[in-house]
């Protein structure tokens, strides 16, 4: 490694901490340890373009890339404790240092501001190290990413210092995973608890699992008044999420795929296969009507399309769909069929106006049993624009 001939650090305005042409010469011709980390620490104190020009601060990075490669730990470890606050150093070098041994990498896992989710992400999949998962969970303003990272390894030591880091971002889903941990480890459950704010579908999960005294805080920290409510409300959120997911025009074999998984987990009810429906996804309709029967998508479809009474009402009775219902099913199934037909997209105010509009002109003729319930789903669901 070679170096100007000269020098000019003068931009420090602290001769104390001043890196001088003579500091420089005894770091190549006079290696010692003690050199290194004298030299060092004047350096790592100070880069940064307040302090240094661009040909110091080439210098400097210089100095950085030779010492991170330094075979003694007390000098990589001096490295790391003087830039794991720093905004400016290079990526490269925040990595070097946060893949090294523990007393080296600590710092800049917990501190660096110059590693990228990317980075973290990439050290949490590829170590099995539980000193090195806890410090990327002290690590301030975690992204959910990186916490639901965390939280996958599912080491309760770690979970526990995600919870305990007020400033961590921790999505609803790695909630409902941490509820689902936290069956036999109270410990997570009383963390959870005066964190505050759980989703809907966490705090249900939770009621069904912990002690009378953790129930009792439990409540009063979400405000539970009616345990029968919650879960109500929890299902409602959790249906609203996979709509969400689902969207209105699917693929078809990913609608397979994911109605086979919500049978499997008992969560195909009723009340998402009409909310599917309410939005005017048909596929989705078809499918799930399809799985509950038991009989081929191909022929569900047929049933569904036909204009006739009977094969629809086979294919409804089948399913073991309310009862009371079908008639308003029935309704709200020729009704998105012609709103469909006549060009209007699912999902905005045009499709869900046109179907309320149709069901009521049409209801009129007869009594429709649970109208009142279908049209409250489809205006609930209005999206904010068109």
């Amino acid at each position: 490694m070679s170096f100007e001939p000269s020098i000019d650090f003068s931009a420090v305005p602290d001769e104390s901490v001043r890196l001088t042409q003579e500091d420089v010469r005894r770091l190549l011709e006079h290696p010692t340890l003690d050199t290194k980390i004298e030299v060092l620490g004047k350096v790592s104190r100070n880069y940064g373009p307040e302090h240094l020009n661009d040909h110091e601060m080439q210098i400097a990075e210089q100095i950085f890339r030779l010492l991170v490669q330094d075979s003694t730990l007390r000098v990589r470890r001096a490295m790391a404790e003087g830039l794991q606050d720093n905004p400016h150093i290079p990526r490269d070098i925040a990595v070097s240092l946060a893949q090294d041994l523990e007393a080296v990498a600590t710092p800049m896992l917990t501190m660096s501001s110059v590693l990228q989710d990317a980075d973290l992400l990439d050290i949490i999949q590829n170590t099995e190290e539980l000193w090195r998962y806890l410090a990327i969970a002290r690590r301030s303003h975690l992204s959910e990413r990186v916490s639901g990272s965390l939280i996958n390894t599912h080491l309760p030591d770690v979970i526990n210092e995600v919870l305990d880091n007020s400033t961590a971002s921790i999505s609803d889903n790695s909630f409902f995973e941490i509820a689902e941990q936290a069956k036999t480890n109270e410990g997570i459950v009383t963390r959870m608890i005066a964190r505050g704010s759980l989703p809907v579908a966490a705090v249900e999960r939770l009621t069904h699992h912990v002690s009378d005294e953790l129930l009792r805080q439990l409540k009063d920290r979400c405000k539970i008044v009616d345990v029968e409510q919650l879960e109500a409300r929890a299902r409602q959120a959790e249906e609203s999420t996979t709509l969400e997911l689902l969207g209105v025009q699917p693929d078809r074999s990913q609608t397979v795929r994911l109605v086979e998984q919500l049978y499997e987990s008992g969560r195909l009810t009723s009340s998402l296969i009409i909310n599917a429906l309410c939005q005017g996804n048909l596929e989705f309709f078809e499918v799930s009507l399809a799985r509950l029967a038991n009989i081929p998508v191909e022929n569900a479809h047929l049933l569904v399309m036909d204009k006739g009474r009977l094969g629809f009402r086979a294919l409804y009775n089948k399913s073991q769909l309310p009862s009371t219902m079908y008639k308003a099913v029935r309704l709200l199934l020729d009704s998105v069929r012609a709103v469909l037909a006549e060009g209007a997209r699912p999902g905005t105010h045009h499709f869900s106006n046109f179907v309320v509009r149709r069901m009521i002109e049409t209801a009129e003729e007869e009594h429709v049993e649970n109208l009142s319930y279908i049209l409250a789903i489809i205006r609930q669901r209005q999206p904010i624009n068109a």
